[in-house]
């Protein structure tokens, strides 16, 4: 979930769920098709469809029906639905001290070790990790007395199944991707500003034209495309939490043009910024 959206849906344990469905119709883009990371676990289950993962920059893989995508802490990671195809996926994102082993949870945070980033459904134990993510879904939902209890159960389960299936294993690569780290950090506290890739390269000491490759290489996108996506994010939060008019937000999220800012908004999101402050308003406003 981008910008760490699943905490606002934290209730009495650090424990969220998020399910959506897409038709074949739909275009828009999935927002967290853009990289980013968060301290939490994530878990993603294909329920219909096919998905494009990346993670910690390597090279796309396709997660199809009864896939499970797993998200380690701090780990860089993205992924986005094919166009004209249906999909539909659950996720649950959680702090790992929910588990009971504190000095495996401290080594998984220090990315000491990792779980396998996707396990396919031809593995003869993903029926049952798919299913037990699906019921601690529907108890999180249910919320019923004690569902707590038995989320944690759930979780114990998956990672007792992962375990015993040799799909925890140390990670000797380096913990996290330099250039990732720094150019994330530096969008999020600069979006604002007039950011480009001819400035990051030189502040990075990198020519431009490298800078752009291995920027494409990791992201997936130009640096502008990545940028405007980026900025078009932070601007839906703001359409949907506050009452500020819709030029102020353009200018508070990077884009010095209203027209440029309404025109990018809906080749992406298919909706006018008008439209989707409409359909997503909030009790929220400043």
């Amino acid at each position: 979930m981008f910008n760490d959206s699943f905490k606002q849906r934290y209730t009495t344990i650090p424990f969220a769920h998020y399910s959506a469905t897409s038709d074949e119709k739909d275009d828009i883009y999935i927002g967290t098709e853009i990289s980013h990371n968060h301290r939490e676990f994530e878990i993603i289950i294909v329920k219909n469809g096919r998905v494009r993962v990346s993670i910690n920059g390597k090279k796309h893989r396709v997660a199809k029906k009864g896939d499970i995508i797993f998200v380690n802490p701090y780990e860089y990671h993205s992924y986005s639905k094919f166009k004209k195809e249906a999909f539909t996926h659950s996720c649950i994102c959680f702090d790992a001290g929910l588990l009971y082993d504190k000095t495996f949870v401290s080594d998984l945070e220090e990315g000491k070790v990792c779980v396998s980033s996707l396990i396919e459904s031809e593995c003869p134990f993903a029926s049952t990790i798919f299913e037990t993510v699906d019921a601690s879904v529907e108890l999180c939902k249910n919320a019923s007395l004690g569902w707590e209890l038995k989320v944690v159960g759930c979780l114990s389960t998956i990672f007792g199944i992962l375990t015993e299936h040799r799909q925890i294993r140390k990670n000797d690569a380096a913990f996290g991707d330099d250039f990732c780290k720094r150019i994330l950090t530096i969008i999020e506290k600069e979006f604002e500003t007039e950011l480009s890739s001819g400035a990051l390269s030189k502040r990075l000491h990198m020519t431009h034209s490298y800078f752009c490759r291995k920027f494409k290489s990791v992201f997936g996108y130009s640096f502008s495309e990545y940028l405007s996506m980026y900025r078009i994010e932070k601007s839906k939060e703001l359409l949907k939490s506050t009452s500020l008019p819709i030029s102020e937000i353009a200018s508070k999220t990077g884009f010095l043009s209203f027209s440029y800012y309404s025109k990018t908004f809906k080749s992406y999101i298919k909706l006018t910024p008008t439209q989707y402050r409409s359909t997503h308003k909030s009790t929220k406003s400043i």
